[in-house]
Order: structure tokens, then sequence, then C-alpha cells
């Protein structure tokens, strides 16, 4: 990386900070700050799940199996296209109609408050994993082109995160990761005909690659583990309670199904132009081993990209973790705030008081997540990692919560019995049993159990309880609850005037980074076209919201606001 670059990752740090620190004014309350007044604009919303679930971790975790192994990264994230079909077409609707804030509020009515405490629990400490393990492959990949330490780039990008979601709360979740978005669109599609052309052409990538390098399935990633990772997304883009909130933070059910239906249509396409540089990088340099492939995305792109782009695709990087990462730490914030702070510690606490936890919270969690991404290295590298939490925890954390949207059979005995006998036998295979018989399962397999369980659990609950007739009371109050109260309408009205005014915030971030894009066809020495229209493509967008914001109803945050 040359100074230039340095300077455009500086810009982008910059305008990001600021556009997340202007949302400050949203988060008056809890449910402005944990759920944007339930007035998200769909689209916002589905942008920012889509963001929220890739990550850096995409070009570091898949992009070393795009490199080892070769299509079958893409064939893994297809999945996820799959589940969010079916999250936007059965589940997201169904998170939309129960009108809860979070999905701890939702299990609390639905299962009793003695779960929704064990869930709450169990979810803050998964989330904290979940974040460092998305922290650390930017920080990684940051480390590798530049003369700063791994630890340093931890720190720094890991603090700036937990800095504008302490502020800005969900709003500026929402309009940062939309801000990424955008970035992040324009720097990777550069990459993906640049490293063909390096190589000769789609031609070349066929030819001189190894053998079985475009087959579905590969190595440890057989058709068993593709087909228990379909059922390992639904759970994960349905059940995580940090995308739950991109479903119940807009308009209604519709807005809801949109959400959905807007992130698998991203996931159609973009798994193979995310996959296709470390492929060719394979071609390039055949020679990465061990955890040297986690470095494979960057090193190509050191290779193909021209001065200052460099920069623009390292905001890109630290645009997709960001997104992520905001998204755990404001949801497990909430977490703590209404169910374990105001819940048991102090329930008579004010809105302010609230306020005041949710942003201590925020803070003391980002610490524990820095420290959680600065062990990644010593828990077998980042791809061990998401893999094994995933076969772990996904099913027996996510999938009771979705089933008890559908059943009113499931009780809570139930629910407990699917995660707590899930994670005991999953985490018996995984430490276990290896060391004292000897027995290791496959990748394929590990994933197979960890969802299967779980599911056999429920069914075995859900027909017990229906030969006998036995049924949960609570089911119907928490699906189809009452009418939203007064406080809730008044916050659904403030919720517009914050939509309004982030549409504002969003579209002079963009303007602004546009034009210093722009600029840098100034100074690069080659290659003065591609800043020029990647600015200009910037600018587009922000011209469009402009207009957007004007014509939205726009109602001030009154000066004090009400109790939920």
């Amino acid at each position: 990386m040359q100074t230039i670059d340095f300077v455009m990752l500086g810009v982008y740090l910059a305008t990001v900070l600021v556009a997340g620190l202007a949302m400050a004014r949203t988060g008056a309350n809890t449910r402005s700050f944990f759920g944007a007044g339930g007035q998200a604009p769909w689209w916002i919303s589905g942008l920012s799940l889509y963001m929220s679930f890739f990550s850096a971790g995409t070009f570091v975790v898949w992009g070393a199996i795009a490199y080892e192994l070769g299509w079958v990264a893409v064939t893994i994230q297809w999945t996820m296209c799959l589940a969010g079909f079916v999250t936007a077409l059965f589940i997201a609707p169904r998170w939309r109609r129960t009108g809860a804030l979070t999905a701890a509020e939702f299990i609390g009515k639905r299962l009793g408050t003695g779960l929704q405490q064990f869930y709450s629990y169990i979810v803050m400490i998964y989330g904290v994993f979940a974040t460092g393990a998305v922290l650390y492959p930017v920080a990684k990949m940051i480390s590798v082109a530049t003369p700063f330490s791994l630890q340093a780039c931890i720190l720094v990008i890991g603090s700036v995160v937990v800095l504008y979601t302490t502020v800005g709360g969900l709003w500026a979740v929402l309009i940062t990761d939309t801000l990424q978005f955008v970035i992040l669109m324009v720097a990777v599609f550069v990459v993906v005909p640049l490293s063909l052309a390096r190589i000769g052409g789609l031609n070349a990538l066929v030819t001189e690659t190894p053998a079985g390098f475009f087959d579905l399935f590969s190595g440890e990633f057989t058709a068993a583990f593709i087909a228990a990772y379909v059922l390992y997304s639904i759970f994960y883009l349905a059940g995580n309670w940090g995308f739950i909130q991109k479903y119940t933070s807009v308009a209604n059910e519709r807005s809801a199904r949109k959400v959905g239906l807007l992130y698998a249509a991203l996931y159609v396409v973009s798994p193979m132009l995310w996959m296709l540089p470390p492929m060719a990088y394979r071609v390039m340099n055949p020679n990465l081993t061990g955890l040297e492939a986690e470095g494979a995305y960057i090193l190509v792109s050191e290779a193909v990209l021209p001065v200052g782009i460099l920069g623009i695709l390292f905001s890109a990087m630290i645009s997709a973790t960001a997104s992520t990462a905001q998204t755990t730490l404001n949801i497990t914030s909430a977490v703590f705030t209404h169910d374990v702070y105001k819940n048991l510690i102090h329930p008579s606490a004010s809105e302010r008081l609230q306020m005041v936890v949710a942003r201590v919270s925020t803070v003391v969690i980002g610490g524990v997540v820095i420290g959680i991404a600065l062990l990644v290295p010593r828990m077998g590298g980042i791809v061990n990692l998401v893999i094994t939490m995933g076969a772990l925890a996904g099913g027996p954390i996510m999938a009771p919560p979705i089933w008890a949207l559908f059943s009113r059979y499931l009780t809570s005995r139930g629910a407990l019995t699917a995660t707590v006998l899930g994670l005991a036998i999953n985490l018996g295979f995984k430490s276990v049993s290896p060391v004292f018989f000897g027995l290791s399962l496959s990748r394929g397999v590990e994933m197979a159990v960890g969802v299967g369980v779980p599911v056999l659990i429920l069914l075995a609950f859900e027909g017990w309880n229906r030969q006998r007739g036995v049924t949960d009371p609570r089911f119907a109050a928490a699906v189809h609850p009452a009418s939203p109260t007064l406080e809730e309408e008044a916050d659904a009205v403030q919720g517009l005037g914050q939509s309004a005014y982030s549409l504002r915030v969003l579209s002079a971030a963009l303007a602004f980074l546009g034009l210093s894009i722009a600029a840098l066809s100034l100074f690069t020495p080659e290659g003065r076209a591609l800043p020029l229209v990647m600015g200009l493509v910037v600018l587009l967008p922000a011209l469009g919201l402009r207009r957007l914001g004007r014509r939205a109803v726009a109602v001030p945050p009154p000066a004090e606001t009400v109790s939920r």
C-alpha cells in the first residue's frame, strides 16, 4: 500500500464514523435505539441484512476455501440464497407479526421469562464469539498488506465500530450498512475483471487450475455437508437475533418479506463474483499453504489494483466487517439492557437510565469482542472457528424460537430440551469423543449432527404433544399480539421523521465519498479513468437518495420521548 491508499482508507473511516455519529439524535429511547421505531425502509433493512450476513469473513473464510478447493466455495454460499427465499416467504413476516422489539421479547411472551433469560445468556455468549470471528478477518487482511500488526488492526477497527454503534444505535447500523454496501459493490466489481485479465481470462482459469476445481462438492465439503448447511443457513438467517431485527424494524409484514427477498436476490449472483478473484490467484500463485490461504483475496487485490483503488478495497473490507459486527453488538446490547438489566436487576429503571445502560453495555461487549478477535489464531484459524461455531451452536440456539413461531404444541420444556441436549451432544462429538474414543466427525457429519439433533428433538416433542392434545396457551397472544399501544404509535410517527433524516445523512456521506474517489484521478499515475468512473457510480445513488429524502415524511424527533 502507498500513501494515497492510506489516505483513502482514512477518508472512508472518517466518513463512516461521522455518518454514524450523526445518527445520535435518533437514539433517544430504547425502541428507536434497538428497533428504529419500526419504520426502517424495507430496502435499507434488506441491504443491512445482506451486509450483516456478508462480512470480510467471506473473503477470508470462503476465499481460503475458493483458493484451495475452488467452486465449492460458491456452492456453500448458494445455500444462503436458498435460505433467503425460505425466510422471506415463510418466516420473516411471522417475526414482524409478533410486534416484538427483539427475539428475546417474543421468547418471553411465547415460552416464559425463565426461558427468555436462558436464551439471553446463551445468545450473548454466542454473539461475542461470532462478532470476534468477523472482526478478525478484516484485521488479518489489512495486516497482510500493511506494516501494522494484526493486534493493532483489530484494536483500531474494533474501536471505530464500537464508537458509532454506541452513539447511534440501530439507525446508525442501518445507514452505515447501506453506505458500506455501495462502496463494497463498487470496489469488488473492479477486482473481478482485473484478476481474470491478469491470468488470461476465464479459459485460463478453467484449464490451469487443478482437476475438480469446478466441482460442486470437494474435500470435506461433501453433498451431505451442503445439505446440512442449507438447513443451518435457514436457522441462522431466520433465527439469528441480530437478523431478526431487520424484519421487526420495518413497517409491516409485507415489508419484512421484501427484506428477505432482496437479500436472497443479491445472493443469487454475488457468491460467484466474490470467489472468482481468489480462484484466479490459484493460477497466479499456487504455493500458499495452511493459514496463508486466508490472505488469498488481499494478495490478488494487491497484484491487480492500481494505486489508490487498493485503499478503497480495504474500505470495502472494513465495510463488510463493520456491518456484521455492529449488528451483533447492537442486538447483544439490546438483550442485556431489556432482558438482563431491566427484567432482573432494575425493573423500575427509567427510559433515560436504560439508554445509559444500553450505551455502556455496547462499549463493554465491544471490548470483549476485541479480546475474542485477538485470540482467533489460537483457536485454529478463522475457517475452523466459523464452521465449528455453526455446527455446534447454530441449530440448538436458533431452531427452537423459529419453531415456536409456528407451533402451538411446542412448550418451554421442549424448547429447553432441544437446546440443552443439542448443545451437549454436539459438544460431546466435538470435544469428548475425539479424546476418549478416538472418534472425530467429518465436516459433513458434524454439520448434519449439529443441525439435525435439535430438529429431531423438536419433532419428537411436536408429535408427543399433538398425540396428547397438549398446547401452550401463550401461543396466540405471542404470535398475534394486541394492537399497538399509544406509546408504540408515537414511536412509529417519530420513526418516520428519523427515516427521512437518515436518507439525508446517507446521501451526504455517499456524495462526499463519491467526490473523494473521483478525485483520485488527479493523483494516480495510471488508470486515471477507473477512479473517475467509480466516483460517478457512487454519486448516482447519492443524488437519488437526496430526492427521496425530500419527499419522505419528515417529523422532527420530539425533545423528550415517551417510554415504551
